[in-house]
């Protein structure tokens, strides 16, 4: 018989993601639509919410520990932890 359960660690990837749609993602769904409104009417119709920055730099954060920090991530932790 096939187990089809996720891993451990697949479990807790979507965890991560879940809780990021769920803390990130939802709440900054208003301000996507009104920057987005801003640009159209500002004659940008292809330009690019802030807010999307935004996000991509946090999922950046929050996904690169999923498969557990390396040496580099172990570094720009540290570095960060300092500032």
């Amino acid at each position: 018989m096939v187990d089809f359960l996720p891993s451990e660690q697949t479990a807790a990837v979507t965890s991560r993601v879940a809780n990021f749609l769920k803390l990130r993602v939802a709440p900054a769904e208003t301000l996507y639509e009104t920057q987005r409104r801003e640009l159209v009417r500002a004659g940008d119709p292809h330009g690019v919410p802030a807010v999307l920055e935004t996000l991509k730099a946090s999922i950046a954060r929050t996904m690169r520990m999923a498969d557990g920090p390396d040496q580099v991530h172990l570094s720009s932790i540290a570095r960060a932890e300092l500032r």
